[in-house]
């Protein structure tokens, strides 16, 4: 019988990636000298066919850019929540077949969680793939409202259609020379999604909290601070989604009791690249 060790992240660029680290973590802590994980680059368009290329050797995948909606089309099945956000960025070659999961929404959740109150107001800058995982996690928290800002309004209506139960405003990006007043939202929590290449439009009220999922101390949330803000970057989110993705990826191995340990193992193996 021939065991199934191998992972990858696939994406295009994929050379920054630090899922390899973190994954690795995990396995050692596990105990599974027997899996490998790797960086390949996919571009768009081949994930599918590289799929197919796969043998039995291989437990899953994760994907990144430009991969993670071109997923939902190349898996026989989409877990339902993953399929609400509309994208995937893990796949899993489990019994009942190739399946595709989001767990950046389970990476979010822990990254607000501590920040977040049940009820609380937050802001969404962006309105992508990250942004509706954003949405998937904050649906537990029962938020009083939720600001979506953003260029594409087309995108805002989908994203109300997708997540009826949350309460979304919509705000048109600001532009440069509209005034801190027009760029000014209070909220217990904001999420920035944008790349990193993007500035933020908003001005922070003094203490509030940004929450980058860019990592690590992304040029927004520098800004965000000299403004007057507070933030975290997204080290906490990138762990706790590749923690997720290692008991996927191993079967639905229940990994609750090693929680802890293995964010701690992963978070310290990215750091030590950093």
């Amino acid at each position: 019988m021939t065991h199934r060790f191998r992972a990858a992240v696939l994406g295009s660029p994929i050379a920054h990636s630090r899922s390899p680290e973190l994954h690795t973590a995990c396995y050692a802590l596990l105990g599974r000298s027997d899996c490998t994980y790797e960086r390949i680059e996919v571009r768009a368009g081949q994930l599918a066919s590289f799929l197919r290329g796969l043998d039995n050797t291989w437990m899953g995948v994760s994907l990144t850019m430009p991969l993670k909606e071109e997923g939902l089309s190349a898996v026989e099945r989409v877990e339902p929540s993953s399929a609400r956000i509309g994208a995937i960025n893990t796949v899993a070659f489990l019994p009942v077949g190739v399946s595709g999961f989001n767990t950046d929404q389970i990476g979010v959740r822990e990254s607000i969680r501590p920040y977040l109150p049940v009820g609380g107001a937050v802001v969404v800058v962006g309105t992508g793939a990250t942004a509706r995982s954003a949405l998937g996690a904050l649906v537990e928290f029962e938020p009083s409202q939720v600001t979506i800002v953003g260029r594409n309004l087309v995108k805002f209506w989908e994203m109300c259609e997708r997540f009826p139960e949350l309460p979304l405003t919509w705000l048109d990006w600001p532009e440069s020379g509209s005034g801190p007043a027009a760029t000014e939202l209070a909220a217990d929590v904001t999420i920035s999604t944008l790349p990193n290449n993007v500035a933020n439009p908003l001005t922070p009220l003094a203490g509030q909290l940004l929450i980058d999922v860019n990592y690590p101390n992304p040029a927004n949330l520098q800004r965000w601070r000299a403004a007057g803000g507070e933030g975290v970057d997204g080290i906490t989110l990138l762990i706790a989604q590749g923690v997720a993705q290692v008991s996927l990826m191993m079967n639905g191995l229940d990994l609750t009791a090693m929680w802890d340990e293995l964010v701690d193992a992963a978070t310290a193996a990215v750091r030590a690249t950093l």
